[in-house]
């Protein structure tokens, strides 16, 4: 039945169950609510959840939008107010609203500019049972694995994972 890419090595792989268990828990209770407003009194069709998930996710797309745009705003508004504080020698300001105050404290932020010395020094240092590479660079390696006849690397699993791909018109 698997289609596209992966179709070659899918049906081989056992297929992912739930999430992580408390946040499926969440994730059944929401989708029996959804199952008790089905539309009519046959219940959900195909068709029926797919033009749920179609309107569900415009709705987060929105929302997401107006979160990106809130963050940018915030941003700019926290940049300005450093130079503010910096032009005014202060730290921190009282709200005399709610008597709370805002405040700007430096910290430290890393940037890794050598990621390989980097990596030397974790080793060096004892961290290298520390080191991962990000989820999104495994995943693709096993990706390529797979595709390329290869087992996964040791000491992982590959799952098939439905994904939902909508194409908008």
């Amino acid at each position: 039945m698997a289609t596209g890419k992966y179709a070659g090595v899918i049906d081989k792989l056992p297929r992912l169950i739930g999430t992580e268990p408390a946040h499926q828990e969440k994730v059944n209770v929401v989708k029996q609510a959804i199952l008790e407003r089905a539309p009519r009194l046959s219940g959900w069709t195909a068709s029926d959840l797919a033009n749920e998930y179609r309107r569900v996710r415009a709705n987060k797309e929105e929302i997401e939008k107006i979160l990106s745009e809130a963050s940018l705003v915030l941003e700019a508004v926290t940049e300005l107010l450093v130079d503010q504080y910096e032009v005014e020698g202060t730290t921190s300001v009282r709200i005399a609203t709610d008597n709370s105050t805002v405040t700007v404290q430096l910290e430290p932020w890393a940037q890794i500019q050598d990621p390989e010395k980097y990596r030397l020094w974790c080793i060096e240092h004892g961290f290298q049972n520390k080191m991962v590479l990000p989820w999104m660079t495994s995943n693709g390696i096993v990706k390529e694995r797979l595709l390329a006849g290869l087992p996964e690397p040791e000491g992982v699993v590959a799952t098939a994972r439905p994904k939902i791909v909508l194409r908008k018109g």
